[in-house]
């Protein structure tokens, strides 16, 4: 792939998941979440500013594998915690994410949604680890 495009769209990864970290400070809002906590909105920030940082970090073609480690434990963390409100959201005949607003009654909701958000981090993740040079692949 052009190097110049890969780079534009690393910097659109940055920018995007660093987004998506910010967004998830609103996760310990008892209004909208079941149980809130302080360490779920570390969690999920640190998540997504690890890809954001994995992308800033391709850029520049430096591809730690500590970062790619620490993305996909704490991504399989995420999947596991959130797994339980997808399993649940089927149960209901289909899979609610869109036209539900976020609310402690509607957890299942908000769970599917971070776990499909996860989803989407490690398909990022592994275009990030492909884009390695070939003297670098394990």
């Amino acid at each position: 792939m052009n190097p110049t495009l890969l780079k534009i769209l690393n910097v659109l990864g940055v920018a995007a998941f660093s987004l998506f970290a910010w967004l998830q400070r609103e996760d310990d809002n008892p209004d909208i979440y079941v149980q809130p906590s302080l360490v779920d909105v570390v969690l999920w920030v640190g998540f997504y500013g690890l890809v954001a940082l994995a992308f800033g970090l391709a850029v520049v073609r430096k591809f730690p594998r500590w970062l790619f480690l620490a993305i996909v434990l704490l991504g399989l963390f995420h999947l596991a915690t959130t797994i339980p409100g997808v399993l649940q959201n089927f149960s209901g005949g289909g899979l609610e994410m869109a036209k539900e607003s976020m609310s402690p009654e509607r957890a299942e909701v908000e769970l599917s949604r971070e776990f499909f958000g996860v989803l989407i981090a490690f398909i990022a993740t592994a275009l990030i680890w492909v884009q390695r040079p070939k003297s670098n692949k394990a």
